[in-house]
């Protein structure tokens, strides 16, 4: 079995890679990871976050349990976002962390995410040690090498005072009404009070989760209360979170959705109107709007696609020596504010531009032509065995010639959800439907 995808493990609770047992063996093999990779005398010591799912419970023991056999201390932190665990894992000088979470899937999925001692997530090599170890377990530990747990009061405090910190003293959201949605998960104790304390007048959506309602018709996945609550409000504008934290979108008064594509744009004009981009560029993904590519070489701004998946981002960045990246999702990564993607921060940095320029979302983005895109997702059974075909390849180029090559396609399974995504991108959306029936039919037949 291959336990890990493009963002750690994830999977339906009770399943075979995200169940009591199986967590508790993964702690174990991860603890033997650390061991191995930090050959002290001392246990490694690392920090455990959660998001709001009730599985949490359950699974926070459970890896709890695998770490403490294989000698590893450990630090709860209850509930946080993804990224607050980075910077605690930083901040506290750790040997790593892990997230418990599935981000952006409904409550019944739960998840792990795995992060080394820079607060970076896990690469592939490490990735396939642990599994290695997963699949050889050996639980022989003698009582003398167990680990010790302790909880952190101050986790919370931590991070908001991380997040207000990064901004210099005379930032403040003082001219700003605000709409806040933290879709039920780990932005709800944190993002209210840093919004508050810099002094937005608040209003808040979805900041009473039950373990159960997490993502669920709210946030940054389904923003549609968001939209009609901005077309009859006076709010200036909406911030939608995910279920832990590290993607952001933002509507404005006339009910416009700004993606992690639209931000990034406006993050990186402005980044290049300052000159703070010379001699660099920006990291998207193979989803990142064509329009956005386009408008970036107009404007003489360096940029590269990868996988999708922001540690692939990272990655990039980082063999690059860039600072800037982001996905259509709304994961951004801005090194100068943090290693990881951060919903938070993000909205932070963006309402800090509309401060400096004066200047609206609607107003920043203009000059941009964001192409139609179209997706779909089919349920496979077997998702990892996927591979394209001599005959759907054909299919697709014949798509694209029909088209005079005037229509992007982008097919490839997920790696956080059991389905195969297909994207058709364009100038024009009233051939999409048809398209993405072609290609459905033929995946089926194959």
């Amino acid at each position: 079995m291959k336990l890990f995808g493009t963002d750690g493990i994830r999977g339906v609770v009770g399943g075979s890679a995200i169940s009591a047992l199986s967590v508790l063996k993964i702690g174990f093999a991860y603890g033997k990871f650390l061991k191995t990779r930090f050959k002290s005398k001392s246990n490694p010591k690392i920090i455990i976050g959660k998001d709001t799912r009730i599985s949490g419970y359950m699974l926070e023991s459970a890896l709890e349990s695998g770490l403490l056999a294989s000698g590893v201390d450990i630090i709860l932190a209850g509930p946080l976002p993804t990224p607050a665990i980075s910077h605690l894992v930083l901040s506290l000088r750790l040997q790593g962390g892990v997230v418990i979470s599935a981000s952006h899937n409904p409550y019944e999925d739960n998840g792990l995410k795995f992060f080394d001692e820079f607060g970076n997530k896990l690469n592939d090599i490490s990735e396939n040690l642990i599994e290695e170890n997963y699949q050889n377990i050996n639980y022989e530990t003698p009582s003398n090498f167990l680990g010790k747990a302790e909880r952190i009061e101050d986790g919370v405090g931590r991070y908001i005072e991380f997040c207000k910190n990064s901004f210099n003293k005379s930032f403040n959201l003082k001219n700003f009404k605000l709409l806040i949605d933290c879709a039920n998960g780990a932005t709800y104790q944190i993002a209210p009070k840093i919004f508050f304390e810099l002094g937005a007048n608040v209003d808040l959506c979805n900041v009473s989760p039950d373990g159960k309602n997490i993502n669920l018709n709210c946030g940054v996945l389904d923003p549609k209360l968001l939209i009609e609550k901005m077309e009859k409000s006076n709010y200036d504008y909406a911030i939608g979170f995910d279920g832990d934290g590290d993607r952001v979108i933002f509507i404005d008064k006339g009910g416009e959705v700004y993606n992690g594509d639209k931000l990034l744009y406006l993050l990186a004009n402005f980044l290049n109107s300052t000159g703070k981009l010379k001699n660099t560029g920006v990291v998207g993904t193979m989803m990142t709007n064509l329009g956005i590519e386009e408008k970036f070489k107009q404007n003489k701004i360096q940029f590269t696609r990868t996988k999708v998946g922001d540690r692939y981002i990272i990655e990039e960045l980082n063999k690059r020596n860039w600072f800037l990246g982001g996905e259509s999702s709304g994961h951004i990564v801005n090194f100068p504010f943090h290693v990881t993607g951060d919903g938070i921060l993000s909205s932070l940095q963006i309402l800090n531009i509309i401060n400096i320029t004066g200047k609206s979302l609607s107003e920043h983005c203009s000059d941009l032509k964001i192409y139609p895109q179209k997706m779909r997702n089919i349920k496979l059974k077997n998702i990892t065995n996927f591979k394209i075909t001599d005959g759907l390849e054909n299919l697709i180029e014949k798509i694209k010639q029909k088209n005079d090559g005037k229509i992007r396609i982008l097919i490839r399974p997920s790696g956080t959800e059991p389905v195969l995504r297909i994207l058709v991108e364009g100038e024009d959306n009233t051939l999409f439907e048809d398209i993405l029936n072609q290609i459905e039919k033929k995946i089926k037949e194959l």
